[in-house]
């Protein structure tokens, strides 16, 4: 529901590509892997952040691979 809540909408009320975009991010959520980050926003926390995803992308790789 994150995912919808980033789309932009020009007819809220076109219920046909609602349900089309609903689904598309449905099949989007099961194909393509997404996080949600939450830091502060100063620029000073950027590189612990950049960091921290980094990290995160080398334990995903190294978890992955056979």
């Amino acid at each position: 529901m994150a995912l919808v809540g980033f789309a932009y909408n020009l007819d809220i009320k076109d219920t046909s590509f609602l349900k089309r975009q609903f689904e598309t991010v449905g099949q989007l959520t099961e194909e393509v892997l997404a996080y949600a980050i939450h830091y502060p926003r100063e620029f000073a926390a950027l590189p612990a952040v950049q960091e921290a995803i980094l990290k995160h992308l080398e334990e995903d790789r190294d978890r992955d691979a056979p």
